[in-house]
């Protein structure tokens, strides 16, 4: 029996444990670390480490060491007198050099500070695909998080529609009602059954919507999804014994009454300077252009100016005769009395090169102007749809404040036909219309509310904080 019952509680505890609640950020977490697309940008991100200290490196001077051998036998040169002779010989030679550029038009610091660039690119690269992944993941987060929040409303539905026919049914064996009356009300049941099956499957492809943005193996189908705890919004989602969405503070028909608020509890205003903008990734990915063609232009000019470098070296060889009888010089004192060494500097001037150096200067100034335009339109694109992103959050607050209102009336409405229905004073059709329009209501509200939130998190990509 005790067995049992460890084995029993030990069972509730992994099933207690499987039920894991995901919110927002956890989803966005655990996607930042498992896209796809973010995974490929950090090797490009390491790519662009390795080239600022593969330009760093070039410099330092250039070393290299060689070794050679050959066995020559017949008639062949003797190493000691330059005369052909008869005898074998055994050559060896080792080398040491070193070579350095010493100035070559500031073309080497120019490829550090390309470099150095490209590895700023390569971040805000990276910085723009998380928010990207991190949009994607709200808008699928949501998508699902209103599938579940819906399949409540449409479950407390059913439920008020199956208690509703068990009342029609006692009153039409106190002959109260007519059978055509119960005929509507199983009708309604079927209905609401079918409708609550319909945003079962909606809501497992919802959710399956967003294991696929999150690269998830984790996620089920069959886990909760619930909103912040810090999420800053005037409509934060609660449950209600009614199955749907309610705020704190509830006015008449348990409906919010609270006022409403801009983002993160001030007002927005669409009239913002373009510094609002300035330091979005898309904004710093267009001033990164500009200043890599601006760098490829001091590239091109850069190839006009001559460039200096020295070279040095060491170098020695070790020669042995066979069937001479003679005994060769030891390797060490050899290696002694045979060194060399050199040293050399050069200089290279450009003067024709078919005018390739200056076609390649007129294309890079070409695009450095095509980079300044784009910069300028990118910048006034950035700047309208943060305007509009402003209008939306203000249009969508508006909304949910009307929506209030209506589900207010429609609350009472629905009220006063059901108090009416119960007495004999209305028809069920009349009643009916009142519980679908209380519905559509309800999922208009939790519809605008969550349509807030993803549009508040839209706002914050363009540096805006509440």
């Amino acid at each position: 029996m005790r067995c049992f019952i460890i084995i029993l509680i030990i069972f509730l505890s992994s099933d207690i444990q499987a039920q894991k609640v995901w919110t927002m950020d956890d989803c966005i977490d655990f996607a930042l670390q498992h896209a796809h697309s973010i995974r490929q940008q950090n090797l490009q991100v390491a790519a662009a480490r390795d080239q600022v200290t593969q330009s760093k490196l070039a410099f330092t001077p250039y070393l290299s060491a060689g070794t050679s051998g050959s066995l020559s036998w017949g008639r062949s040169i003797d190493p000691e007198t330059n005369i052909y002779n008869t005898v074998n010989y055994l050559n060896t030679g080792f080398s040491l050099s070193a070579s350095m550029t010493l100035w070559d038009g500031g073309r080497s610091i120019i490829a550090l500070r390309e470099a150095k660039l490209n590895k700023q690119r390569q971040l805000n690269e990276l910085q723009r695909q998380r928010i990207n992944v991190e949009l994607q993941v709200i808008q699928a987060f949501i998508n699902a998080l209103y599938f579940q929040e819906s399949r409540l409303i449409h479950q407390k539905k059913l439920t008020d529609s199956r208690a509703l026919l068990h009342q029609v049914q006692v009153q039409t064996e106190l002959g109260l009602k007519g059978k055509a009356d119960i005929a509507q009300a199983e009708s309604q049941v079927a209905e609401d059954e079918l409708s609550c099956l319909q945003c079962e499957n909606q809501y497992k492809q919802a959710m399956l919507d967003l294991k696929k943005m999150m690269g998830s193996q984790e996620l089920e189908v069959n886990e909760e999804l619930r909103m912040n705890t810090d999420e800053n919004d005037a409509d934060t989602l609660h449950h209600s014994s009614s199955g749907w969405l309610l705020s704190p503070h509830r006015g008449a028909g348990g409906v919010s009454l609270s006022p409403l608020r801009g983002a993160g509890g001030v007002s927005l205003s669409p009239h913002m300077g373009v510094g609002e903008v300035s330091q979005h990734p898309t904004a710093v990915a267009a001033r990164m252009r500009v200043k890599s063609a601006e760098l490829t232009v001091k590239q091109a000019r850069a190839s006009f100016i001559p460039s200096l470098s020295l070279s040095a070296g060491v170098s020695t060889g070790y020669h042995r005769s066979y069937g001479t009888g003679i005994a060769p010089t030891p390797f060490g004192k050899q290696w002694h009395d045979n060194m060399g060494s050199s040293i050399s500097t050069g200089i290279s001037i450009p003067l024709w090169d078919q005018l390739s150096h200056v076609n390649t200067l007129r294309r890079s100034k070409r695009e450095l102007t095509l980079a300044r335009w784009e910069q300028e339109e990118t910048m006034r694109q950035l700047q309208i749809d943060f305007t509009k992103a402003c209008l939306d959050v203000e249009a969508c607050q508006k909304e949910i404040a009307q929506q209030r209102q209506k589900l207010v009336a429609d609350s009472i409405a629905h009220r006063v036909l059901l108090r009416q229905y119960e007495e004999g004073l209305s028809s069920f059709l009349h009643l009916q219309s009142a519980v679908r329009t209380l519905q559509q209501s309800r999922i208009s509200l939790l519809r605008q509310r969550l349509l807030l939130i993803l549009k508040k998190r839209t706002l914050k990509q363009y540096g805006y904080t509440s």
